[in-house]
């Protein structure tokens, strides 16, 4: 090997610096250099101490002078390195899943993706829990081994929609990810909670398989469910291309959006889901788990008699088997299911989404002081309130916000923003409610299922406080 000066080098000292050369790339964006072996970008000043003794013990730091004579100066172990015909540049780091090292003179520092399991034993027990998960519900079950499928065998593609597993602890939800999560290893598997989302950093964002685990959400000032919604909605949208990574002690770089999620829980309702919602797939596990042997068998089949490896080899099979119209359907909307839907109706907060639930018919009639827009025009015709409605509207020169001020003004808040709710028969609901404290007390009791219970206990006057006799009281 050629030194800087024209020398050549041979023996051990050739080995130490080859060793050096492999291991580091120079990033000129950042003028840090990457090391494959720290599997991180370090400072040249971290490149110096760490090579500086050994260097120059092999004579490696030496300056010579065009006549061959010995200077008295000497080099860096970065100086070195730089003026080195062999040394590797890269114009800045990026993350490209299953691309090569080098892309269009970037860095790429994805982690190479792991070899096809190879097994002949077919995964019995593991399908048998994935079915139980899934309420052996044949549907469901399907879709999902289909998803894993996509998730182990085409790395290289995002799918359309992702996984939620919620229901009691200990059914089997994160178990039936364990051979694939020891299959990608931790550099393309990782769990997080809501902390590791809300943090700032997404260093998640480059993994294949990420898995919400507990999302939780009563910690002071944490993110609030919808807000984490919306996020999860954003990361989980397929057809982005790159995301950029906040990852910590780096620069920010560019990644191949590929990340596969699945969202594990105990809450009742761990993510708030929106009507029409693309995004998410919910299964509901059932109420009572298996006994706990049970469990102890699967476990030690996965990790001690070839199990891990069955399961994902059967997965990369079923993936090479499965017709192009199948592999449409993980690409598209996700599908929809009777946990999803209960999941949305549960999601509806506060008032509005006690009213969605009355005008949805499945608890009678609505609250005798829920009115529409057309009985608070009707109340504001008397005296005291007919001045607020200006001449404008009188003369059906509609001003809409002149006339929120009014209705507002007359104590009614407006229940839907954007379209009006519309019932089966597609008929629209602009839904008002009178009485700003009555409105105060609904919103206080949080979420649209317990709002509807504490309508159908005041319903029948079964409780000290009730909404009828409020409003008999009040006439």
């Amino acid at each position: 090997m050629e030194l800087p000066d024209g020398t050549f080098v041979a023996g051990e000292t050739k080995g130490l610096a080859e060793a050096i050369l492999s291991d580091l790339v120079h990033i000129a964006s950042t003028n840090e250099w990457w090391s494959y072996e720290a599997g991180a970008p370090i400072k040249g000043d971290a490149v110096d101490t760490r090579w500086r003794a050994r260097m120059l013990e092999a004579g490696l730091l030496v300056k010579r002078t065009p006549t061959g004579r010995v200077a008295q100066a000497e080099y860096t172990p970065t100086g070195w390195i730089s003026r080195n015909e062999h040394m590797q540049k890269a114009n800045k780091i990026v993350h490209r899943l299953g691309a090569q090292r080098l892309v269009e003179g970037d860095l790429n520092i994805a982690p190479a993706l792991p070899k096809r399991a190879v097994s002949g034993q077919h995964p019995e027990p593991w399908l048998d829990l994935v079915s139980f998960v899934c309420n052996d519900v044949e549907r469901d079950t399907e879709l999902v081994l289909d998803w894993l499928a996509m998730l182990v065998t085409a790395p290289t593609e995002k799918p359309g929609w992702h996984l939620l597993l919620k229901g009691e602890q200990g059914t089997g939800k994160n178990m039936i990810l364990d051979p694939i999560k020891r299959y990608l290893g931790d550099m393309l598997a990782v769990v997080v909670g809501e902390s590791e989302l809300a943090s700032g950093f997404t260093t998640f964002l480059s993994r294949r398989l990420v898995q919400a685990d507990e999302l939780v959400y009563n910690t002071k000032g944490a993110t609030t469910p919808r807000d984490m919604y919306n996020k999860i909605k954003a990361w989980t949208a397929r057809g982005t291309g790159l995301v950029f990574v906040n990852d910590k002690n780096m620069k920010i770089y560019s990644a191949l959006d590929l990340s596969c999620w699945v969202i594990t829980s105990n809450a009742p309702i761990p993510l708030p889901l929106e009507r029409g919602d693309r995004r998410i797939m919910a299964v509901e596990t059932p109420r009572v788990p298996w006994p706990d042997e049970e469990y102890g068998k699967i476990s030690r089949w996965l990790e001690h008699e070839g199990g891990n490896a069955a399961v994902v080899a059967w997965l990369h099979r079923r993936w090479d088997a499965m017709p192009e119209v199948r592999r449409d359907v993980l690409r598209g909307r996700a599908p929809d299911t009777e946990a999803k839907r209960a999941l949305i109706k549960g999601s509806s907060e506060g008032i509005e989404g006690a009213i969605r639930l009355a005008i949805e018919g499945e608890d009678g009639v609505c609250w005798p002081n829920l009115m529409t827009a057309e009985d608070v025009m009707a109340e504001l015709k008397n005296p005291v309130g007919f001045h607020l409605i200006t001449d404008g509207v009188r003369k059906n020169q509609l001003n809409l916000q002149r006339i929120g001020l009014a209705l507002r003004a007359a104590g009614a808040v407006k229940l839907f923003g954007g379209a009006p709710a519309r019932d089966k028969d597609r008929k629209q609901y602009n839904m008002w409610c009178l009485r700003p404290s009555m409105v105060l007390m609904y919103e206080a009791l949080g979420q649209g299922e317990a709002l509807i219970e504490r309508y159908r206990k005041e319903r029948t006057l079964n409780t000290p406080f009730s909404l009828a006799a409020d409003r008999a009281s009040d006439d």
